[in-house]
């Protein structure tokens, strides 16, 4: 398989000038690190930090949301290590973590005033920070918490680098008192919970101080990661020792606490994964393991299984996994060992971001969809990272992509099989971020955003869709790079969609390149299911080249075939017209094809043979009324080029268009008395209809109305006939008002009298197909 890459779609759209300079005087004079996120969330924003100042910006645009810059109450200023997007009544701000001498402080950054608004001192230095609920009180929106947590308003986890883990009371139900990061909140630790937690909170919030529950005693190990998973009400604790411990948020138990299989490595980063329609109530857990802190060349990616014993919907309709059973890594993957050809010796290599992306489907078809528990149609977790090697070359990029519904049709293995390479596996796909360090160098990539709303597969080439179309591969997305000093975005193509793009380029040089087309399109899946086995060298030039025609046309290409005749009807060579009266051929050939399909597809819907339209005879009457269309193209491109052409070429062209046209039509019209369900025709002339899909009395009142009201407004003064429809009708003449006279009770006026009446206005000749349509 040929390398995926990905290709810059925007210029470096650059921060302010005031932002880049901000953030650079500290990473001068303070030698501090610049670094930066986008924050995940809703509302698109990124964030940067550089010693005690903060830019927040707008993820698309680069534009300056907010700034400010900490102060301290040593002589030191304070560093930004930890900030977590966070919202709460209808307002967005962040959660900052402060490093400040020997201790910390946590912050409540709201952005629409760009200030403090909540500041509670830490007593050992922050590492991570991640909200549980920004709600409070005995509310629905809680109960999911212990109950000790619920007489809190808004809960973050805190860790620091000694592993003391505190889940600390924001304290959201008070914001009147003015308060900044110099002027903070002592913090009230309580190492267990009793019943008298309101009691308690009231007192300590009277004197001013913050309550914490203590989850875990100071172990004297660093807790680089925080993860709260809120379909297992879970939160993920990962270690700079390689363990990871799982906290249940309603017993506040640990439930799990175990190394991971790389040993002694930080535990960097986690996400969740779900399948699809797990039998045995499982979910996924991907644990990263990197040195980037300490510069060194490790970061592999571990999958945890979790099997819990109950998966019920809720009545909010979120989905939540209770009574956790076992916790087994199931995959590894070691990004730097092996896996791709690298151009040469690796010497760091770190962790850009990872996130999960998942999107659901309706199954309004189902009875039990109501009360079931949803589970994502796809889930692809998204991981990219950069690899310095010796030498002046610039660092490779790459960002890859783990469907998990395809690890489970790959019968989940543990890791990669012997000889086995990304770039060919089934469930893991590779794309290459190269151009886009090229185009940004000699800015650093801080993260990666891929864009949910953006991830896709193109349309299946054939039914059922062959094999290669459901590999990770196909998808494709966009995605925006966050560098030091602006933001660029990226669009990211499958193999499907890169090959169609091959040939659209290709256009009349197609020809010269037939083999390498053809081969693309079979790697790619493109090709009709009966040629997947054929040998291509078993095929004739010819052959191949239909079948490479056939791709563009079922997939919506027509570029290529488009491009090829405006080419030779413009070029004066030989073999030009031999090359038209090919393709014109063809074409021919494939209307007649899709003309039998459908006349197949029609039969059973007219001969009363079927009571209901199934999806599969829907979806197959869809495809080739989509052939039809993209044939209907080709030919009036045929007809818009043509030069030259003899009278009776001429007349012939233009019948074939006219045809597949009418065919076209029919298809439309026969797809949308499926979806009315006025097709198939039943034997019982007195079927019920749900509802009426041409409701004439209702339609007939509501314009008789709007003419008599015009001509109560009009007084004699002016032509009240001024309804649009009345004026779309007078322009195509008399022959419409005589045809909706004829039935019983037709006035000659809209709407006519019967659906049946409307319908034979298609019948009608002279007039343009677009009126009648809007009729």
């Amino acid at each position: 398989m040929r390398d995926l890459t990905a290709q810059v779609t925007s210029s470096l759209l650059q921060f302010p000038e005031v932002t880049i300079q901000a953030l650079g005087e500290d990473e001068i004079t303070l030698d501090s690190v610049l670094f930066g996120k986008f924050s995940g969330g809703r509302n698109g924003l990124a964030w940067l930090a550089c010693g005690p100042q903060l830019e927040v910006v707008n993820s698309l645009t680069g534009e300056r949301l907010s700034a400010y810059r900490f102060s301290g109450v040593h002589e030191q200023p304070p560093i930004v290590r930890v900030v977590k997007e966070f919202s709460w009544q209808k307002r967005t701000g962040l959660l900052v973590g402060l490093e400040e001498g020997e201790g910390s402080v946590l912050c409540l950054y709201d952005l629409g005033i760009s200030r403090v608004v909540k500041a509670v001192v830490l007593p050992e230095r922050v590492t991570a920070i991640e909200p549980i609920t920004n709600h409070g009180g005995a509310s629905v929106s809680t109960q999911h918490l212990h109950q000790g947590l619920r007489w809190l308003f808004g809960v973050a986890a805190v860790a620091t680098d000694v592993g003391h883990l505190l889940l600390v009371d924001l304290c959201l139900d008070d914001l009147s008192c003015s308060q900044n990061e110099t002027e903070s909140s002592d913090l009230e630790v309580f190492t267990r919970i009793s019943a008298a937690v309101p009691q308690r909170r009231d007192t300590v919030t009277r004197e001013g101080r913050h309550l914490s529950f203590q989850l875990q005693n100071p172990s004297g190990t660093s807790i680089p990661t925080l993860c709260y998973i809120s379909r297992s009400n879970q939160l993920a604790v990962g270690f700079s020792d390689g363990y990871l411990s799982l906290w249940n948020m309603k017993t506040l138990k640990r439930e799990y606490h175990s190394q991971l299989e790389g040993g002694r490595i930080p535990v960097y980063a986690v996400t969740f994964q779900e399948p699809e329609n797990d039998p045995y109530n499982c979910c996924y857990l991907w644990a990263v393991q990197s040195t980037q802190e300490s510069e060194g060349d490790v970061v592999s990616l571990h999958l945890l299984q979790l099997a819990f014993g109950d998966r019920k919907r809720l009545a909010s309709g979120q989905v939540l996994y209770e009574g956790l059973e076992y916790c087994d890594e199931r995959y590894s993957l070691d990004v730097t060992g092996g896996i791709f050809p690298l151009r040469g010796q690796t010497t760091n290599t770190r962790l850009l971001s990872c996130q999960t992306v998942e999107k659901f489907r309706n199954h309004v078809d189902r009875e039990d969809s109501i009360n079931e528990a949803i589970s994502p149609d796809t889930s692809v977790s998204i991981f990219s990272w950069q690899v310095n090697t010796y030498g002046p070359g610039k660092p490779s990029t790459y960002l890859g992509v783990f469907d998990i519904n395809r690890w489970y049709h790959a019968q989940m293995p543990d890791s990669l099989r012997p000889e086995e390479f990304l770039v060919d596996c089934p469930y893991f796909a590779l794309w290459s971020l190269d151009a886009v360090v090229s185009m940004t160098s000699p800015n650093l990539i801080l993260d990666i955003l891929v864009h949910e709303r953006s991830l896709s597969r193109g349309v299946p080439p054939s039914y059922p869709p062959p094999e290669q179309f459901f590999n990770p591969s196909t998808y494709n997305f966009d995605g925006t790079c966050l560098l030091n000093s602006g933001v660029v975005h990226m669009t990211c193509t499958g193999v499907q969609k890169e090959t169609l793009n091959f040939l659209k380029r290709s256009g009349p040089s197609i020809s010269e390149a037939i083999h390498e087309s053809y081969n693309r399109c079979l790697v790619a899946g493109l090709l009709s299911p009966r040629l997947v086995d054929v040998q291509p060298s078993s095929l004739s030039q010819e052959e191949q080249l239909e079948a490479i025609l056939s791709a563009a046309v079922q997939t919506g290409s027509l570029e290529l075939l488009t491009g090829c005749i405006k080419h030779w009807t413009s070029e004066e060579q030989p073999s030009s017209a031999a090359n038209l009266q090919f393709l014109l051929e063809w074409t021919w050939n494939k209307v007649m094809y899709a003309k039998a399909e459908l006349d197949q597809i029609c039969v059973p819907l007219f001969d009363g043979s079927c009571n209901f339209t199934d999806p599969q005879a829907l979806q197959a009457l869809q495809r080739c009324q989509l052939l039809l269309h993209n044939l209907r193209t080709v030919l009036n491109c045929f007809l818009t080029e043509a030069q030259e052409l003899t009278e009776k070429g001429f007349a012939d062209l233009t019948n074939k268009h006219m045809v597949i046209s009418l065919i076209s039509l029919y298809a439309q019209v026969v797809a949308w008395f499926c979806r009315s369900s006025l097709l198939p025709e039943g034997l019982d002339d007195n079927m019920y209809l749900s509802r009426p899909f041409y409701n004439y009395p209702l339609i007939h009142n509501y314009y008789t109305a709007h003419r008599q009201k015009l001509e109560c407004l009009s007084r004699g003064k002016w032509d009240s006939d001024c309804l649009m429809i009345d004026g779309l009708v007078s322009q195509l003449g008399d022959q419409i008002e005589k045809l909706w006279q004829r039935d019983e009770g037709g006035t000659g006026k809209y709407p006519p009298a019967s659906l049946h009446a409307l319908l034979d206005v298609y019948l009608l000749e002279g007039i343009e197909e677009s009126y009648k349509h809007a009729i």
